[in-house]
């Protein structure tokens, strides 16, 4: 055995959601052919999908399965000639372990790192299999108001509307305050400069939040009178601004007689009642084209109007669209038209009023939002925690590099791992890198690490040990 120096080595860790013990084979001596790079498991339903890099020269590779993180492993495919393998017929919720071997008349190299996956089923049937619901922030009071904003890497901000503060959540810091006090804010959104307006409990008005940090109330009033207690706002393609004005959170004197849905048009200032007959009007949102608009009704009857949207900004044809279980309160519809109610859980409709599915949250929800850096994640406010749904799999992406490739005998070796989950939360877990060298356990390197674990979305992270 040559001999080997202990060299710092650097682990670029992007994401983790659980701790991951990676073993390699030699770097050194006559290694018969590298083994694959860049190797992947995607879980599907009942199914584990992986793929490697192809290694120059190699005739085929042996893929290698265990169900346990330090076991023996079993060979699930024999010389495959291609550079994926479909594993179907595994336990859905059960973890398991794989490796891939590349082959070619001198022998077999190494193993790649070991990864873990574990199989599910869709979260929806329009969503790949192994999404799930995150837990991505807890210990708050109630929470509501979910809007996300793209800009610097994204930002997601949200209302914990009696603890008086406004939150953002990002991939880069996890969660920080916003703004305190935020006078019971509950619902937000952007307007078309992309500027957040805030529905106020306790001011009974909506403002608007300047790039600067300046907040500038916009609407305060209807004829004179205060509203209610603005609850959830959504803005439409043509600036005007549309929000639900109930009882709740409503401080001092009430007084203006109902309550209603209200739009309001910047070009004139002037605000306008085109929704009535509602107990408590909640969330609201716009059909794609604009053309229907959904209010949550949540109190007495306890469901979903539907209206269409003249070209002059008023209502027409109300009617019941939808009767989740529950109290409905904020709502989305994504691009394709289907309307998500949060209520007992989050319940999905089609277009047409059809139900489609229900999305179990640990927690009631209040409210929910689309966002990500690619348009690809919901994230919903529930009670004390803020919950994400990514519609990325728990896809493991790894590589080892060392350094130099060829060392000369006695000479130090840098080893490298890359490791990527594509989870959507931090972890403050542990985690280790183990590199063994042939199958002689006296050389062994491990690496310790501790400390808050960003999300891959960021960009690299290091770490590194001397």
């Amino acid at each position: 055995m040559q001999r080997l120096r202990r060299s710092a080595f650097e682990t670029r860790f992007i994401a983790s959601l659980f701790p991951l013990n990676l073993i390699l084979g030699s770097f050194l001596g006559a290694a018969v052919i590298p083994a694959p790079q860049q190797f992947s498991v995607t879980p599907g339903d009942g199914s584990a999908h992986l793929s490697w890099q192809p290694v120059p020269g190699a005739t085929g590779y042996h893929v290698k399965y265990s169900p346990s993180r330090s076991g023996a492993f079993q060979i699930l495919g024999v010389n495959v000639a291609d550079t994926s393998w479909q594993h179907e017929g595994i336990r859905n919720g059960r973890r398991g372990y794989y490796a891939v071997a590349a082959l070619n008349q001198s022998g077999e190299s190494v193993d790649t790192i070991r990864l873990q996956v574990t199989p599910s089923k869709p979260v929806l049937h329009w969503l790949p299999s192994g999404a799930r619901v995150e837990r991505l922030a807890r210990s708050m009071v109630f929470i509501e108001g979910p809007v996300w904003n793209p800009a610097d890497g994204g930002v997601l901000i949200f209302s914990d509307i009696n603890a008086n503060r406004l939150y953002q959540w990002s991939f880069a810091e996890g969660l920080e305050i916003f703004r305190s006090p935020s006078e019971n804010a509950n619902g937000n959104t952007f307007d078309l400069s992309g500027r957040l307006l805030t529905c106020e409990h306790r001011t009974r008005r909506i403002t608007r939040t300047e790039p600067d940090g300046t907040i500038v109330p916009i609407i305060e009033s209807h004829e004179g009178k205060r509203f209610n207690s603005p609850n959830d706002v959504v803005v439409k393609s043509d600036g005007t601004i549309w929000f639900t004005d109930p009882t709740w959170g409503l401080s001092g004197r009430k007084e203006i007689d109902g309550q209603y849905v209200y739009r309001y048009d910047p070009k004139s200032e002037t605000t306008t009642q085109v929704a009535d007959g509602f107990s408590q009007p909640n969330g609201l949102c716009f059909s794609p084209d604009e053309s229907i608009l959904y209010v949550a009704e949540s109190s007495g009857p306890l469901n979903v109007r539907a209206f269409d949207v003249r070209a002059d900004g008023t209502l027409t044809n109300d009617r019941i669209f939808a009767d989740p279980d529950g109290t409905p309160d904020g709502m989305r519809v994504d691009a394709e038209g289907r309307l998500y109610v949060t209520a007992e859980d989050v319940f999905i409709y089609s277009p047409d009023g059809s139900f489609l599915a229900r999305i179990d949250i640990p927690e009631v929800p209040a409210n929910i939002a689309f966002g990500g850096p690619d348009g690809d994640m919901m994230f919903v406010t529930a009670r004390t925690s803020l919950y994400g749904i990514t519609r990325r799999p728990d896809l493991v992406v790894s590589s080892i590099h060392a350094f130099p490739e060829e060392p000369t005998h006695g000479e130090a070796v840098q080893l490298q791992a890359v490791v990527t989950n594509m989870g959507t939360g931090a972890t403050d877990r542990e985690f280790s890198v183990t590199f063994a060298f042939e199958s002689n356990t006296e050389k062994v390197i491990v690496g310790r690490f501790t400390g808050s674990l960003a999300p891959w979305l960021l960009g690299e992270r290091r770490l590194s040990e001397a």
